[in-house]
Formats: C-alpha cells, structure tokens, sequence
C-alpha cells in the first residue's frame, strides 16, 4: 500500500520516457496553456519543499485543472498514490526522475475520509507521528473533477505515445506505465473522494530498509532503540484504532518512518471499528460473536469495503496486546525471517532479537500510556468531538463506530491494569473478555449500538 519513494523511481522514468518529443518538450516548458501559478520553494540544501495542503486549500478550479506540469502513479500498492509536479523542471531543484522533488500526492479514497482523518489526528496526539495533513475533495466537490482533468491529461499522454506510430520506439517501460494507469485509473475515478496529501519527506519504509543491507539491513534495524521503541508505540495506537494491515497482520510496507530521527509517518493509516449492525448483517447475532471479531487473535474483522472491487484490509485483534511475546515471535520476526532468503542475508542471532524486542515492549507500554492520556478526562472529550466532527463533515463509514472504539479504550486501560497482576496472559484475556461482552450487552439491549 505504501507508496515510498524508493520503490517508484523507475514508474517515474518510465512516465518521461512515454513522452514522444514534442511533450517532452512541453514539459520542459510548459507551453501550451498558462505558466504553473506555484514554483516550489527550495530550502537551503538545493532541493525544493512540498506544497503544503494549508495552500492547495486555496486553489480554485482553474489551478487544480491546469497547475499540473506532470504526474505518475507510483509502482507499488494495489492503488498506490498519484505524485503531482506544479513546478516547470527546468526550476532549480525539481527532477522529475525523481519522486522527492514532487509537490504533493493524491490518493483516491472508496468510501468517507472520516477514518484516514481520525487515525492522522490520534496518531500526531499520542505518539508524535508525522502527519501528512489529509486534504479530503469528497466527489461531490467541483474540484474532485476539475482534479481528474488535471491528471487525465498525463494519463492521456502516456496512451497516446504508446499507441503512436510516430513514437520511434516503445520500450516495455512504457507499456507498465500505460497498464499501471489502466490499473489505477478507475480508483480515482469511482472514489467517494481524493485524499490530497502533503509529500512525505524523508520517509523510509521499513520493508525496504530490512532487506537493504546497503543501507541499514535487518541486524542494525533491530538495533537501533529509537526505531524498535517507536514501532511499539506505533502497535499501541494501531491497536485502539483498529488498524490491523500493518502490526497485527504484518505488513511491514506500511511501517513508515524518518530516515533520520526514526519518527512514525501517519501514511497509509485508518479507523477500522466495524459495528454491531455490520456484524447482524455477516450472521452474527450476539453481543460475544461481535465482541471476540475485536479481541481475539487472528478473527479480527476486517474492514467493511465500501465499494465493490475493492479489498478490505483487516482490524486489529486487541489480545495482541496481552501476548506481546508470542506476536513477536510467531508473527513480526516469524514473518520478517522468512523473507530472509530472498534477500541474502542471515538470520540474526537470538540476543539481538531479544534486545529489540525490550525496547518494542517499552514502546507499546509508552503508546498505551499516552493513548490512555488522550482518552481520558477533557482530552477524551476533545477525541469524541473530533470523532463527531469527522462523522458529519465527511459521511458516517460503517468502518467508523463509537461502541467499538470505546470497547477498544477499554481494553487499553485493562491492558495497562492488569501489566503488574498475577495471572497467564490467557486468564487476563479472559477477564477483559467477560468485562467487555457485559459492556457490550447492556449497549445492544438499551439499543446504544
């Protein structure tokens, strides 16, 4: 899902290679319609700052239909993201080989941009991530087309030069890029909304970062304390969201990180709370079916997709958080050591497994302590705004209930309770089990769900 800059370089060149040399040329100058109203600030080191969304929030619709001077879908994800370029390249600083040097990014959002704007504001409160600043253009927004118009023209470009019989010669560069907007394209054209997004500076992702031994590899990875701790922060505040495509079922393409100071990005992050009526409606009928899809292991729901075609990515299963050992060791290093043999690398020795996995566990009790902070006392009443506010601003989401959050804050507090209490992991799980599915109960029976 993640779309990091280092997996998408060749998308790039690909998309100036598709141009024959006229657009090349209209590239080069921007001939053809008005001079871009934006030129990219460049910072002090030579290389040119995003476009923050506080700006693009001022853009009328013929900025955003003809402020474009390139985009490319990125390569990876099954939609991934659309770089943007609003700068001529000839500019000081701006390459568009290069996805860095891009202004921002847009994806398209399936259903209401409620969740993605929930998890962005929980995350940079508890745990300090790097937030994107989502600008949500809901499709019944005029700028949600003039948008399209925008973009299509790139696209339209790349059809037409693999299609030419002028164009001298078509590499198989061309042909992907062509197939890869025939992939995406529909996305954005069938979404509810487009997430406009600020670039993401500096963002490593972990998956590539593990198996680059060039750069860091899997040993310095695990020994770096700054990025292990934050990771259990990040499993903290995934946990009470519900967001399962990343810790919980491991996806270590969505662990997105600064290359320097090791500091979370909110990317590719999302509320999912399935509500009890979405439960009715798969055939569950009680209070305990519903509440077992929130906490036990590997039956977390997924998310409720809202169009069809398109793939749910699954919740996060609370009793993680009570079992912390055996999710490292069955899912995170189990996972992460089976892909070692693609990469050519050996598999750690155990002590240093170990000394990760302490400033992990430090991590997840830091982020459960600062999420219990910020769903507590005044700060919980300003969440529970925030979560309204969404709701009514961008469209209720079936992957957006109040019941379920406040089941997942109570797992946190019982988690953080029960952390000196005698007891195996098992009977903790049980006692949160029985306290939740009586919550739940007296919640179906006055209606409350």
């Amino acid at each position: 899902m993640a779309a990091v800059v280092t997996a998408v370089v060749t998308a790039v060149v690909a998309a100036r290679d598709a141009f024959p040399p006229t657009l090349a040329t209209f590239q080069k100058t921007g001939a053809g319609g008005a001079p871009p109203a934006h030129h990219a600030a460049v910072d002090n080191t030579g290389g040119t700052m995003a476009i923050p969304t506080s700006e693009l929030k001022k853009w009328g619709l013929v900025w955003w239909q003809t402020n474009f001077t390139h985009a490319v879908p990125s390569k990876g994800g099954a939609v991934g993201v659309m770089f943007v370029w609003c700068t001529n390249p000839l500019y000081q600083g701006v390459d568009i080989d290069d996805p860095r040097t891009a202004d921002f990014v847009i994806k398209p959002s399936a259903g209401s941009a409620a969740p993605t704007l929930l998890a962005e504001d929980l995350m940079k409160r508890t745990i300090g991530a790097t937030s994107v600043n989502t600008l949500p253009i809901a499709s019944t927004d005029s700028r949600f087309n003039a948008i399209l118009m925008g973009l299509s023209r790139f696209k339209d470009r790349v059809d037409q030069s693999v299609n030419s019989p002028r164009t001298p010669q078509v590499t198989q560069a061309m042909r992907d890029l062509k197939d890869r907007w025939a992939k995406v394209w529909p996305h954005y054209r069938q979404g509810r909304a487009l997430m406009v997004q600020e670039l993401a500076v500096g963002m490593n992702e972990f998956a590539d970062v593990y198996r680059d031994y060039s750069h860091m590899g899997l040993e310095r990875a695990l020994f770096n304390d700054q990025l292990m701790r934050n990771i259990g922060k990040l499993f903290a505040v995934d946990a009470v969201l519900g967001n399962g495509d990343r810790l919980c079922q491991v996806n270590t393409g969505n662990i997105l990180f600064h290359e320097t100071t090791k500091q979370i990005f909110s990317v590719d992050s999302q509320a999912i709370m399935t509500s009890y009526q979405h439960a009715l409606i798969q055939g569950e009928r009680n209070a305990k079916s519903w509440v077992e899809q929130i906490l036990l292991t590997n039956q977390g729901a997924s998310a409720v997709p809202e169009r069809d075609g398109v793939v749910a990515p699954p919740s996060f299963s609370m009793n993680d958080l009570y079992d912390l050992d055996r999710w490292w060791n069955t899912w995170f290093r189990g996972h992460i050591e089976n892909t070692l043999h693609y990469d050519n690398q050996k598999k750690p020795r155990d002590t240093l497994w170990q000394h990760a996995f302490r400033n992990f566990s430090m991590g997840v009790n830091e982020g459960l302590m600062a999420v219990d902070r910020q769903l507590s006392g005044l700060n919980w009443l300003s969440v529970k705004s925030l979560f309204k506010s969404h709701e009514k601003r961008y469209g209720a989401s079936p992957n957006l209930d109040w019941t379920n959050f406040k089941i997942r804050r109570m797992v946190v507090r019982m988690v953080l309770a029960e952390r000196n209490k005698p007891g195996t992991p098992q009977e903790k799980q049980q006692r949160a089990m029985d306290r939740v599915v009586a919550y739940a109960e007296r919640k179906i029976a006055t209606q409350h769900v």
